[in-house]
């Protein structure tokens, strides 16, 4: 049995040139494809790292932030650099005790715009 027709047209050494030429196409186009993949992976993975630097950095920084900004820390700078202490209770007003004490003071005229007096 021969499996063959007659119909079946043979590659001439023309048709295996030209095929071999698109195998070899495709062969080259495969790699560029495979070497562009690989560029943009390692490039991702230098973005992502240093990505996850500053990450550190910022942590850091809001470390050192909140380091300074403490309350205690600052206190403790303000009576030893600048000798301030906390003002005791008794030293605080509230509104009318302040209006009061400046009109007196000054000879102002205060108006209450709340309606109080």
């Amino acid at each position: 049995m021969n499996f063959v027709s007659a119909h079946t047209r043979r590659t001439g050494p023309t048709g295996w040139v030209v095929l071999m030429a698109i195998g070899v196409a495709l062969l080259v186009g495969l790699y560029a494809i495979k070497i562009r993949t690989l560029q943009a992976r390692a490039a991702l993975s230098a973005v992502v790292q240093s990505i996850a630097e500053e990450e550190q950095k910022v942590q850091l920084l809001q470390a050192e932030l909140a380091h300074l900004k403490s309350p205690e820390r600052l206190r403790k700078l303000a009576k030893q650099q600048l000798g301030l202490e906390p003002t005791p209770a008794a030293r605080n007003l509230d509104f009318e005790k302040a209006v009061k004490t400046l009109g007196k003071k000054k000879n102002l005229r205060v108006e209450n715009k709340g309606g109080q007096r």
